[in-house]
């Protein structure tokens, strides 16, 4: 996961279908996380917003 400055602060491991994370919050203002998925030997996928 990177911040808004493109700077990773959370990596996950996947084995199976679901992830669970937590993330702090960041800062005093509400924003917004975007995630994105590698697989090994594959390009970064697009970022897709959470809500």
């Amino acid at each position: 996961m990177n911040n808004s400055k493109g700077g990773v602060f959370a990596k996950l491991t996947v084995k199976g279908k679901r992830v669970t994370s937590s993330i702090k919050q960041l800062g005093k203002k509400s924003g917004k996380v975007y995630v994105t998925f590698t697989k090994s030997g594959q390009k970064e996928s697009a970022r897709v917003l959470i809500s």
